[in-house]
């Protein structure tokens, strides 16, 4: 019902955002930094309702458009919007934006209305060549009748896994695919498993799949322990829940009162 964005800087140990990502009147979603840290992508849609504290009625189809807004990392600055994909001119809504590794293209969903695609049967990937201009939206061949979302690159950028209903309409796998340096994505197949009648009996969803280079170093129980330790790391966090006003003063909270 509301929503904005916000980042954290490492150095100052501080939670801080900008009006330009936090406006009052739009909801801002799932930001995506470019390779290089110059551009975070994200989606925004200007907030149909009055009342943020009432669940809206099902006839609000809101459409989010794709944003992207420039990074000064020496002075932390931040510059103009920028509309990457227009709801309006594609009547859809356009969500969760990746970019590969080698900052060439950009890999995110469009469906017809919302900001959650995994729910949405008509939510299909497509693609972005971010280095020729005026390009637009290709929707890749690679995807089903049913919802396709949760997306992301291997590290050289000629690999994407995803999450897809196609097998069932009701839970999650993981596909992976090929791209190839023309941009096509080549015919995908399903994440592999020891028994090759896992997924017949498996009744659990796969979904926010992130490629990585290496195993993972910590188990289960450590990372569930670090969780759930008493040690907390104390950050300055000068927003509330609620969003910011319009010209980006916000209620300071004093260090140490937020976890």
């Amino acid at each position: 019902m509301d929503s904005l964005l916000a980042y954290y800087d490492v150095e100052s140990n501080s939670i801080k955002t900008s009006p330009v990502f936090s406006r009052k009147e739009y909801l801002e979603t799932y930001p995506a930094w470019s390779p290089d840290g110059r551009f975070l992508y994200f989606s925004a849609a200007a907030i149909p309702w009055k009342n943020k504290n009432k669940i809206p009625p099902d006839n609000y189809k809101v459409k989010y458009d794709l944003m992207r807004v420039d990074y000064d990392i020496e002075n932390d600055s931040w510059g103009q919007l920028e509309t990457v994909v227009s709801s309006e001119n594609t009547g859809l809504s356009a969500l969760m934006p990746r970019i590969s590794p080698d900052g060439k293209r950009l890999l995110f969903c469009m469906a017809s209305y919302g900001s959650f695609p995994v729910y949405n049967e008509t939510s299909d990937l497509y693609l972005l060549d971010l280095e020729k201009e005026n390009s637009r939206p290709i929707r890749l061949s690679i995807n089903s009748k049913e919802s396709e979302s949760w997306h992301c690159f291997s590290s050289n950028s000629r690999w994407i896994v995803f999450s897809s209903k196609r097998d069932y309409g009701v839970f999650t796998r993981l596909y992976i695919s090929y791209i190839d340096e023309e941009g096509t994505a080549h015919k995908p197949f399903i994440l592999p498993q020891k028994n090759p009648s896992f997924y017949e009996s498996c009744l659990q969803t796969f979904n926010t799949p992130e490629l990585i280079v290496g195993p993972v170093s910590a188990s289960v129980d450590e990372i569930a322990g670090t969780i759930m330790s008493s040690q907390k790391l104390l950050v300055d966090m000068p927003i509330t829940m609620a969003t910011p006003k319009a010209d980006g003063t916000s209620q300071s909270i004093p260090a140490g009162q937020r976890e």
